[in-house]
């Protein structure tokens, strides 16, 4: 799915479609324009609310965004769990997610208004996962949501580059991470990668209605992948 900066959407056009119903959209991008882009990885529950909310956000803030449906390449859909983040069976899936995200930035360096060096990737629930756990290709950034960094399981920690920055964004009460085993914070694997954890005070699980989260993405993104 599609999102263009608000400023570059051509009469008619709608943010939100699917890619090969933008593409008039993106021939329409002027050449010589150069758009930094985000490549936002979906939670468990596939493309939701959180998604297109990040999408309006950036798109009105001069960014565009890809989002790669996990779906797509077939297979069952997970079990989403109300008491934790996932579970063993969801590994295999993690590593489908990151051979899907980095196929995708193969196709979006690709195209002439995306500058490599400023792709960011930003990740929610399992695609968070993703995310702090990307080692190659080296991205501008890393946005961390809706994940502690912290499990009994394989996947914990950030393993992303040491000299590129992450930004982990979570709720204080986040319904998903009572157990303690979970509960943690990505800021504790954070150093010496630049960046900062935020933990939002309440309750929830999408980082994206926070009027505190979205002005610390577009801090992040402004620092690290600017206009």
């Amino acid at each position: 799915m599609v999102w263009l900066p608000t400023r570059l959407l051509p009469p008619g056009a709608v943010n939100g479609r699917r890619l090969r119903e933008s593409e008039a959209a993106l021939a329409a991008i002027p050449a010589g324009v150069r758009v930094p882009l985000v490549l936002y990885a979906h939670g468990c529950a596939g493309p939701d609310a959180d998604l297109a909310e990040w999408g309006r956000v950036l798109a009105d803030a001069g960014y565009a965004m890809l989002a790669p449906d996990g779906a797509a390449s077939g297979g069952p859909a997970p079990a989403c769990r109300a008491d934790r983040l996932y579970g063993p069976r969801d590994l295999p899936r993690f590593a489908q997610r990151e051979v899907e995200l980095r196929y995708a930035i193969g196709q979006a360096a690709t195209l002439p208004w995306v500058t490599p060096e400023r792709i960011v990737v930003l990740g929610f629930d399992h695609g968070a996962v993703v995310a702090a756990g990307w080692r190659e290709p080296p991205l501008a950034g890393y946005i961390v949501t809706g994940w502690t960094c912290t499990s009994p399981d394989v996947r914990r920690g950030l393993t992303t580059p040491l000299d590129r920055a992450v930004l982990a964004i979570r709720w204080a009460e986040d319904p998903l991470f009572r157990d303690p085993a979970w509960n943690g914070d990505c800021g504790a694997t954070l150093d010496p990668r630049p960046g900062r954890s935020l933990v939002l005070e309440g309750r929830g699980h999408s980082t994206a209605p926070s009027p505190e989260a979205r002005e610390a993405v577009l801090r992040f993104l402004q620092a690290h992948a600017p206009h």
